[in-house]
């Protein structure tokens, strides 16, 4: 028989450990260890997990972190340390589950210092936890996922970007600027109120209910923090017996509205001395009576009624927070009724409202105004103590005014904005230097004030319009402390977020981890009670991870995916998918154009159109053996440049997927020595798969935490006489007939510590182990072919493999480019 040969020369068909060796495809292996298939008809040798250059020292002092959690990369137009400045600066958020703290890492400016911490977040008192991060216009939020512990607070860093100064552009006027960045609470709430209100609302602020009549001057105080308040100066008698002489005027002086925040204990809404020019802390407090006049015919020109005491009808004041910039408004609250004009009203008669406002912006909060609104309440009965509620029903509420911090204030049916004025009398505080103290000042609505007569006159209003409505809101769930969710993702300018802890409308602390709440379109920290998807509720399955991808929403339960089209208002179930969820939420990584995942049953590619799993190669059969490929400890990431899945576990194992050719290579060198838990993965601006990884100390040197990039660059490995490649087993198309196998061609660069060697099985089925055919050499960085005689041991052989086995160090620069196997067919006899 003639000689002829087989030629090795196409990698792409990776890694198959599963299949029987001599039922592979030509191109699949039973061994590729460290070895990289991506450049198509050549192996090279893996690339590797090296330190990044930019360790920060504050953040390599973390001692513990969560494996699989805890990192994120962002970028923002500015510094946050000089906001000022337009820089384009890359970031990296790091949880530091120790300190209960988030440290954001200015990366682009790292010179391997404390001072490259930019500014921490504190998400929790107590406890350890992991967090999600993700971010929205700019902001980036961090949530820890929802524990028995309850002191845990959603927070936000984003940058404030206004001018607090009321529609006044005068830059001696009562001007604070506060376009810097901030850290503040998530919650989109309501306005604050008392912390021992009932028992169902004692362990919680921020939440109440908006349908209630609270109890005036009980529930909103500023002893409370309230950011809005009515004092409790704001009553019938006194309003009816101030104004006596003068019945539009108000004897409320100014000593008496510094007293309501001056006096507040622990200098909440007042300056310390000396005052602090760099920022100001504050509320606002709301006056508002009708005309005191006896004779009616001095309000003839206002349409405003008021009604008989006996009616039990009064007008009730209302007031919705609004935040950032006015984009989202939270839900509006009663603060007050309008004092009747007189001490006894008999007849139903015509009178002008006053109103006016006095007080600062709020301190450390998102707050960037409010809307006021007016609503008739019928059938009303004022509680008194211990009930905490007035009774009345609203039919509905409409705009009076809305406050503006940057452009002043704005009343119902107006389009522009009216600039406040300042209380000037404030120039020394006791006992501090004489300095320009117009940060001190309280602002109000021109012409409330006259400081000459000590006296409080309201702007006169002679109507309520009902041009606008107010929108009933419900309070955002998620915020108070112990509310949180954990898992999040953004599509269609919404935020939805899954696994879900919040309280509901009977302030019960409820947690729901089959519920998926939507934010409202644009307002990704708005979720309310009645906007949420339910799939499949009360089936013993919790909502692992949610991913989008276009117009789908992916919600992985454990044993269970489903595929949510959301690309209408009504969002509709597309898929279900048994067996194909995820046990842990960083098994699932969102790519360019596709989510891919691993669980117990496969690794699963979606593109949005086709589910495939790809731990099937193209005959449909598993290329690992069961379970192989999966464990708990597994974290996916992708790199872009080359294409590529990377699949990395904490024992330093590594599984690789190229897109490419659609083939898997494995290796055992991920970590380093000493190294345990590590982060998830995230993509730097340049492109690194980079993470942080627990480095273990040695000789009582304690633990730190190590930033490190995938560099798919090769590198040496080091093996003991260790198998890193390993063809099928050939049977060359013959599977009866004895061969002889004459010579093995090779053609390589740099080889050295890498020996050839053939395996088979004879005619009786018995196996041939590994044994040497010849040694590769060192090249010295150039190709060569060489040729290896075979020996007699590969005689009558009915299938035959090679194997290439690593002793010590191989060449960073080793490539294999083919392979040829010589044989000659014997006659069957």
């Amino acid at each position: 028989m003639p000689k002829k040969l087989i030629n090795v020369s196409n990698f792409s068909g990776g890694l198959n450990k599963n299949t029987n060796s001599r039922d592979m495809i030509a191109d699949e292996y039973q061994v590729m260890l460290n070895l990289n298939n991506e450049i198509p008809g050549k192996l090279t040798m893996y690339g590797s997990s090296v330190a990044d250059a930019k360790n920060v020292a504050n953040a390599t002092a973390i001692t513990s972190i969560n494996h699989g959690n805890g990192l994120f990369h962002f970028n923002l137009d500015r510094d946050i340390s000089t906001p000022t400045v337009v820089s384009n600066t890359e970031y990296l958020a790091i949880n530091d589950i120790v300190n209960k703290k988030v440290r954001i890492i200015d990366y682009t400016d790292s010179s391997n210092s404390s001072t490259d911490i930019s500014t921490d977040i504190v998400y929790a008192t107590s406890g350890s936890h992991e967090v999600l991060m993700y971010m929205a216009d700019g902001g980036l939020r961090v949530v820890p996922k929802p524990s028995a512990n309850n002191s845990i607070y959603p927070s936000i860093l984003y940058y404030q970007e206004q001018i607090f100064n009321f529609g006044d552009l005068d830059p001696d006027f009562l001007v604070q600027d506060f376009s810097t960045f901030k850290v503040h609470k998530l919650h989109i709430g309501g306005i604050t109120g008392g912390t021992t209100i009932t028992p169902s609302y004692g362990n919680r602020s921020n939440n109440l209910d908006p349908d209630r009549l609270y109890r005036q001057n009980t529930v909103f105080k500023p002893t409370y923090g309230s950011e809005f308040f009515v004092d409790n100066l704001m009553v019938k008698t006194n309003i009816t017996a101030s104004n006596v002489s003068n019945p539009n005027t108000y004897n409320f002086g100014r000593d008496q509205m510094d007293a309501l925040f001056d006096s507040i204990p622990g200098n909440v809404y007042q300056y310390s001395s000396p005052i602090n020019v760099n920022g100001r802390v504050g509320a606002m407090t709301m006056v508002s009576y009708f005309s005191n006049n006896n004779n009616a015919g001095l309000d003839e020109d206002s349409n405003i009624t008021v009604y008989k005491d006996s009616d039990n009808k009064r007008y009730g004041l209302w007031v919705a927070p609004m935040y950032e910039k006015n984009t989202y408004e939270a839900p509006a609250y009663f603060m007050n009724t309008i004092p009747q004009p007189n001490n006894s009203v008999t007849t139903e008669v015509k009178r002008k409202l006053f109103f006016g406002l006095y007080g600062r912006p709020p301190a450390d909060s998102r707050i960037s105004g409010y809307k006021i609104y007016w609503g008739l309440i019928t059938n009303y009965q004022e509680s008194s103590s211990p009930q905490i509620y007035d009774e009345g029903s609203v039919s509905a509420k409409y705009c009076f005014a809305e406050v503006d911090f940057t452009r002043g204030i704005r009343y119902a049916g107006e389009d522009t904005y009216s600039a406040f004025t300042e209380d000037l009398s404030k120039t020394t505080t006791s006992g501090t230097p004489a300095v320009d103290y117009k940060w001190y000042n309280w602002c109000f609505p021109v012409d409330a004030y006259d400081a000459s007569a000590d006296h409080f006159k309201g702007q006169a209003f002679s109507d309520l319009l009902t041009i606008e409505p107010y929108i009933h809101k419900t309070p955002s769930l998620i915020g108070p402390n112990g509310t949180g969710f954990k898992t999040v993702t953004i599509a269609n300018r919404k935020a939805y977020i899954g696994n879900v802890k919040y309280y509901d409308k009977e302030s019960n602390l409820v947690e729901k981890n089959d519920r998926i709440l939507k934010s409202l379109p644009n307002q990704f920290d708005y979720f309310e009670e009645d906007n949420f998807i339910d799939v499949e509720v009360e089936d013993g399955d919790d909502i692992i991870k949610l991913a989008s991808l276009g117009q789908r929403l992916l919600e992985f339960k454990k044993r269970v995916l489903y595929i949510i089209n959301v690309s209408r208002n009504i969002e509709y179930l597309e898929g279900t998918y048994a067996f194909k969820g995820c046990e842990k939420d960083y098994h699932v990584y969102e790519g360019e154009g596709f989510i891919a995942w691993i669980n117990p049953n496969g690794i699963f590619f979606y593109d949005g159109q086709q589910l495939t799993d790809i731990s099937l190669n193209e005959s449909g059969q598993s290329v690992f053996s069961s379970n192989s490929f999966y464990d708990d400890d597994h974290v996916i990431g992708y790199l872009p440049k080359t294409k590529e899945l990377y699949i990395a576990n904490k024992d330093n194992t590594i599984l690789k997927y190229d897109l490419k050719s659609q083939s898997w290579t494995e290796g055992d060198a991920f970590g380093v020595v000493n190294s345990s838990n590590f982060t998830n993965f995230i993509l730097k601006n340049d492109e690194s798969l980079s993470y942080y990884q627990l480095i273990q100390g040695l000789n009582g040197a304690a633990d730190k935490i190590e930033l490190r990039n995938w560099n798919p660059t090769p590198i040496s490995f080091t093996g003991a006489n260790k198998t890193i490649f390993k063809t099928k087993e050939f049977d060359f198309g013959n599977p009866t007939a004895n061969k002889n196998i004459n010579t093995i061609y090779v053609n390589y660069k740099n080889g050295q510590n890498i020996t050839v060697k053939g395996f088979g099985t004879k005619r009786d089925a018995s196996a041939v182990a590994l044994t040497d055919i010849g040694s590769l050499i060192d090249t010295s960085g150039g190709f060569r072919t060489t040729k290896l005689a075979v020996p007699a041991t590969f005689k009558d052989l009915v299938s035959f493999g090679i194997a290439l086995e690593l002793d010590g160090a191989s060449a960073a620069d080793f490539e294999l480019n083919d392979l040829q196997i010589v044989y000659r067919d014997k006659v069957f006899r």
